[in-house]
């Protein structure tokens, strides 16, 4: 996902296992200043709390701003097993302040 949405995007997969250290893959993470082994947001947590229902996994789009200050439009997917349990999410996170130009270079 990375590869195809570009640099400015940070995309985070957490394992719900371990709370404390949740992030298990992350990609362009210097967005967010997150690491693998990073523990879950409380904003991921509040997320995750919202799709409760078995046909509720994707969150509505949000912005945040990262520690840094940067200006990100975010969306949560709920990972469920064979039975609907949520076991992990997919964050994809947006850096809006990344010149648009360099936005639509990834793009062409």
């Amino acid at each position: 996902l990375a590869m195809l949405i570009g640099s400015h995007c940070e995309i985070v997969l957490h394992s719900l296992q371990d709370l404390k250290c949740s992030a298990i893959r992350i990609a362009n993470g210097e967005h967010t200043g997150r690491k693998i082994g990073s523990p879950i947001t409380d904003l991921a947590l509040r997320m995750l709390h919202g799709m409760t229902g078995a046909d509720s996994s994707v969150s509505k789009c949000y912005f945040t701003r990262a520690k840094s200050g940067v200006l990100m439009k975010s969306l949560t997917i709920a990972i469920r097993n064979r039975e609907q349990r949520v076991i992990g999410l997919l964050c994809i996170n947006m850096n809006l302040d990344v010149p648009f130009s360099q936005i639509m270079s990834t793009f062409v």
